[in-house]
């Protein structure tokens, strides 16, 4: 199905806390919070993580 996330983080949702809060650049930490987002299971598909995150959804 287009726009579903089959991918696999082997981070917890701890670790992922921790590196969000040591992130130096926008850039690292929209990275990390993507991340967040996937283990959390608040995003599930592309346009909906691009929502949340502020992107325009194509």
């Amino acid at each position: 199905m287009y726009g579903i996330l089959t991918i696999n983080i082997t981070e917890s949702e701890e670790v992922l806390k921790k590196l969000l809060l040591h992130q130096k650049t926008a850039k690292h930490r929209e990275r990390v919070e993507i991340l967040y987002l996937l283990v959390t299971n608040q995003a599930e598909t592309v346009g909906h993580l691009a929502a949340l995150t502020g992107h325009p959804v194509r």
